[in-house]
């Protein structure tokens, strides 16, 4: 987790907590596999944001409230749920 976010965003973790685990949730990617393993932390991060050009677009932070605006994939909807978000 801390290579990935350090990798993708440029930040390094600090203090991550493990919110939720889960094995095999049905959720087909653009590789072609339909099932993953999912952690979902909650952490501070330090350092200057600098995404990295082939791992993702965009990065951005929302509040509980403009999460709950946003047009979500099942899957992110599967996640806020059980986070109590939405």
């Amino acid at each position: 987790m801390r290579r990935e976010i350090k990798e993708e965003t440029g930040l390094a973790v600090v203090a991550p907590r493990l919110l939720i685990s889960r094995k095999h949730i049905k959720n087909k990617c653009v590789k072609g596999s339909a099932f993953h393993d999912w952690w979902v932390f909650e952490c501070r991060a330090k350092g200057r944001l600098k995404i990295a050009k082939r791992e993702g677009k965009d990065i951005r932070w929302f509040s509980p409230e403009e999460i709950k605006t946003l047009e979500l994939e099942p899957i992110w909807r599967l996640w806020f749920r059980r986070l109590k978000i939405i």
